[in-house]
């Protein structure tokens, strides 16, 4: 059957109008609908027909429910004390609204996203329950009705960022008419009618919009109008469409100039159009990559791009899912599931994943695409390789070399691909070249059209003729004639062993030793790794020089400069002291990273991000060879430096790796503690017990040496908070402050304040709570700390949102913006604006601010921190919400999830705001009594926190957390009974 209440209530059984009685027939049905599934009890009912209920009214309620369910089969449940409604797999428009409207939030391609929007619209027919006058369906109407319009509102910011803004003016100038003090739809007509050309009318609007709020409330237009509006009159070159956010991948490599290649690219469009899975497969220096890149950059949508990773610089099976997480961005997995942390990220996303020289790793790349596939419907994943991968839907291009000329004359080199591509690269070199056509055919046949052989050939062009050059060739092919070598690999290596005899000593050497490097480096790096006693950095460069002009290395835009894989791997068979350049190069970038540590704090944070994510190729390969090689303390040296970071990224390869560096607690104090400490953050994510290990171990160290133990202290307060250890987050935190205090370091002190406040706020203890935290407000702004202030006063909102301070939580948001912050700074921020808005009376926010909460946090694997902090905070909220729009059993489910949650997820203490939802709880038992409280407890305690965070509206799915059966949310007759 069909439901209808977007409208006027209606029933359908297969399209076939069903009769459901009179008013008070249709005021059952209709909260019996809004209930979900939940328990309505029968006081609810009577109050919502009756003003002045008859002493019949038990008797009435029960004809009326028994001529229900003679319409609608028995679908309507006798609970204790009320009535329950099982829609089961019947379908209800309000239910597909609120499902597609959800969905569209979590899809980040917003063509995706609007069409799932303008879907959902398509479910009103009218006024919610236009037919009725009840006042808790009116109040429900009123509350569908602003879903709509927020519903409209993410639509129009999609379409206008989509720079649909001729679309959607006559539809939203309609909508604004009908709804003039919405701000929000005022700025939406603003910035359509500006880029509309119309730039008077949208001066007009803000008029008239400004008046109206006067004449009417007696206010100002809010910020973001007044804002506009200025933007509008200084024509504010932002007020363009913005180019849409892509996918990380496609900035290591440019496409470049591909020649000879329009059919290769016309049938891959083809085939990426039909078929999931393309696999381009072809020799060494085929071209197999630049061919790949430029097809993947015609197939993929503008919107999210293209996601490239480049396999050539992983070396183990079991860095493939690390290289995809840290090359597309997704937060890593502390529990060790990066590829479900890659498909999980993707999800829905439309995109094209490139994965280039995957025939290495081919047996883990093929476990990794196929996850892929199967979990990410939208991805297309364009590879290539010099083998089959294997799998189903697999549809494979040979990349052949290009086509040589077929004679010597002029016409046929310039219609031959190779020679086409000779030219090309010639005539950068020197615009007016010109020699005999023979001379490049010679060349062209001599490396049977390769591409790279080509173009290593013209590298050659500035100390030779062409002619020398194909002697050479041809000379240097009859030398390495073997009988299991192919002509095409003969012609790779022929071309490269010519470029490479040619060298100088010192080009050579050098060309050797920057086989060291993954995923590209910098001149600074180049010459930190092959300069030594012998050869300097000037020498360096200049060799450098001579490599990127004869083709043998690449220049990129930053600058940075790569090698294919292919050159790479005959580099690196003539490295002659491999570990000694190897301990160059990982001293080189453990300087690298400790730099990043020290500048972090201040506002190159985010550049350093950028350069630890751009360099974590050479970082792993560095980190990797350190615990081969037994360098240790160059290891604990990486481990303290990089922690930070990794709570950013990378977690999924970062506690395995710690882990074996600290299997042994040994080596230098300084890096030794902070790799402790930096290891207890991030396996807090993942484990209090592991957490708590690592950071006694760093108390005990400090006792030892005098260093970090107001860190490590403060840090065991911490832990102590999700152990529910009242007495040991006291002991703790006092001592880390005294200690603080007696060194006098500001930021230490700064950040032990912030710490320790909160966590004696989360156990209650608020005495002297709010002069620690404007200490430390005081000291951040001293020290020009624009995070450490911020985080101050997200601390101050939670902490007054936890007490129910509304005034407090309000002035502490106001001086607030998280844009670019951590995720638990963002996710706090959040659930304080949840709580104010649902205290202010603004409920149809509440569960948008959980959902920014709940994403913020969760694809970052904040394990018990989550649990205690967030999700179980989220689902009170959640709860109280519920029981503001009069559903207690909703609220009693929500409630008893949250106690599931806190321990599930790894935390073994109370909430903090443990009191503020006990008072809740006892107006939800209140309000059901004793046996329908019973069943809805029940029923939460059965949930998982997926299920639970569904049910509430938050359709958030957790990391490493299976999805639920979504019958599991509907209990049989059977279990109610």
């Amino acid at each position: 059957m069909d439901y209808t209440i977007l409208g006027r209530l209606s029933v359908r059984r297969d399209g076939v109008l069903v009769d459901v009685g009179g008013r008070r027939q249709q005021v059952i049905l209709g909260l019996l609908l809004l209930a979900d599934g939940d328990p309505v009890p029968f006081e609810q009912i009577v109050d919502a027909i009756w003003d002045r209920p008859p002493r019949t009214a038990r008797t009435q309620i029960q004809i009326c429910v028994g001529n229900l369910r003679k319409a609608l089969g028995p679908v309507i449940e006798t609970l204790p004390g009320g009535y329950r409604l099982d829609l089961g797999r019947d379908r209800l428009d309000a239910h597909v609204f609120d499902r597609l409207v959800a969905r569209a939030k979590d899809t980040p391609d917003p063509r995706a996203a609007t069409g799932l929007l303008r879907t959902a619209l398509r479910e009103w027919h009218g006024e919610p329950f236009a037919n009725l006058d009840s006042a808790p369906l009116a109040a429900a109407a009123h509350r569908y009705a602003e879903r709509r319009l927020l519903a409209c509102e993410r639509r129009f910011t999609l379409e206008l960022e989509l720079g649909q803004h001729h679309e959607i003016l006559d539809e939203l100038a309609d909508l604004t008419a009908r709804h003039p003090l919405r701000e929000r739809l005022t700025v939406q007509l603003m910035t359509a009618l500006y880029r509309a050309g119309r730039r008077p009318e949208a001066l007009d609007t803000y008029v008239r919009a400004q008046r109206l709020l006067d004449e009417t409330l007696g206010v100002d237009p809010g910020t973001e109008l007044r804002d506009l509006h200025l933007a509008v009159l200084n024509e504010d070159p932002a007020l363009s469409p913005r180019p849409p956010a892509r996918l990380p991948g496609l900035t290591a490599l440019a496409a470049g100039t591909l020649i000879g290649r329009t059919a290769e690219l016309a049938a891959i469009g083809a085939l990426l159009a039909a078929h999931r899975l393309v696999t381009l497969i072809g020799p060494p220096g085929v071209g197999k990559t630049r061919l790949a890149l430029q097809a993947a950059a015609a197939a993929a949508d503008p919107l999210t791009g293209v996601g490239a990773i480049w396999l050539g610089s992983v070396e183990t099976p079991g860095s493939v899912a690390p290289a995809l997480a840290t090359g597309l961005g997704a937060p890593g997995d502390p529990h060790g599931h990066p590829l479900a942390a890659v498909t999980r990220w993707l999800g829905r996303r439309h995109a094209v994943l490139l994965l280039d020289n995957c025939e290495h790793l081919i047996a883990e790349v093929r476990r990794v695409i196929a996850a892929l596939l199967t979990a990410c419907p939208n991805v297309r994943v364009l590879a290539t390789s010099r083998e089959l991968l294997g799998l189903g839907d697999e549809r494979v291009l040979m990349v052949r070399p290009l086509d040589v000329p077929a004679t010597d004359t002029p016409e046929d080199v310039a219609a031959s691909g190779a020679g086409r591509l000779f030219l090309a690269r010639a005539r950068q070199i020197d615009p007016e070249f010109a020699v005999p056509a023979a001379d490049v055919a010679r060349v062209c046949r001599a490396v049977d059209g390769l591409p790279l052989a080509v173009e290593l050939a013209v590298g050659r062009l500035r100390a030779f003729s062409t002619a020398q050059i194909a002697d050479r060739l041809d000379h240097q092919l009859d030398l390495l004639a073997s009988p299991r070598t192919g002509t095409r690999h003969r012609s790779l290596r022929a071309a490269v062993d010519w470029s490479h005899v040619l060298l100088s000593e010192t080009e050579r050497l050098v060309f050797a030793r920057l086989s060291v490097f993954r995923d590209g480096y910098t001149l600074e790096a180049a010459e930190a790794v092959c300069a030594d006693d012998g050869l300097s950095a000037t020498g360096v460069l200049d060799a450098l020089g001579t490599l990127v002009e004869r083709s043998l290395v690449q220049a990129e835009p930053g600058p940075r400069y790569r090698m294919l894989v292919a050159l790479r791997q005959y580099a690196a068979e003539r490295l002659a002291e491999p570990e000694a350049v190897r301990l160059r190069h990982a001293r080189h970038f453990c300087r690298l990273a400790e730099q990043a540590e020290a500048e972090r704090r201040g506002p190159r944070r985010g550049h350093w991000l950028g350069v630890l994510r751009e360099e974590y190729a050479n970082l792993r390969v560095a980190m990797a060879w350190t615990l081969a090689a037994g360098e240790r303390e160059l290891a604990l040296r990486f481990a303290s430096a990089l922690c930070w970071f990794w709570r950013h990224s990378a977690i999924g390869e970062a506690l395995p790796w710690l882990r074996k560096v600290l299997a042994v607690q040994d080596g230098p104090p300084e890096p030794l503690s902070r790799a402790l400490i930096g290891a207890g953050f991030l396996s807090l994510r993942a484990c209090v017990d592991e957490a708590d290990g690592y950071f006694r171990a760093a108390l005990d160290l400090a006792w030892k040496t005098g260093r970090q133990e107001v860190l490590a202290l403060s840090c065991l307060a911490s832990v102590s908070v999700y152990r529910g250890d009242r007495r040991a987050v006291a002991g703790y935190g006092d001592r880390a402050v005294a200690l603080a205090r007696r060194h006098g370091e500001p930021y230490p002190l700064a950040r032990t304040l912030l710490a320790c406040a909160l966590t004696r706020g989360h156990i209650g203890d608020l005495d002297g709570v709010a002069g620690d935290l404007d200490e430390a407000q005081a000291l951040f702004h001293a020290l020009g700390d624009r995070f450490g202030g911020t985080e101050v006063e997200v601390a101050r909102a939670e902490l007054a949102w936890i007490y129910a301070d509304a005034p407090a939580t309000a002035t502490a948001l106001a001086k607030v913006a998280v844009a670019g912050f951590p995720p638990t700074a963002v996710a706090s921020y959040w659930l304080s604006h949840a709580w104010l808005a649902l205290h202010e009376g603004r409920h149809d926010q509440v569960l948008g601010c959980l959902r920014d909460g709940l994403t913020a946090v969760l694809d970052q694997y904040e394990g018990p921190y989550a649990a205690q902090r967030i999700l179980g905070p989220a689902l009170d909220l959640a709860a109280a919400h519920a029981m503001a729009e009069d559903r207690p059993a909703r609220a009693a489910i929500l409630l008893h999830a949250a106690d599931v949650t806190l321990t599930t997820g790894g935390a073994f203490a109370e909430r903090p705001q443990v009191r503020w939802a006990n008072r809740v709880r006892a107006e939800v038992r209140a309000a059901l009594g004793e046996a329908s409280y019973g069943w809805a407890a029940a029923r939460g305690a059965a949930m998982s926190t997926t299920e639970a965070l569904r049910y509430a509206g938050l359709p958030v799915d957790l990391p490493g957390e299976e999805e639920g059966d979504a019958d599991k949310l509907v209990l049989s007759a059977e279990v109610v009974r």
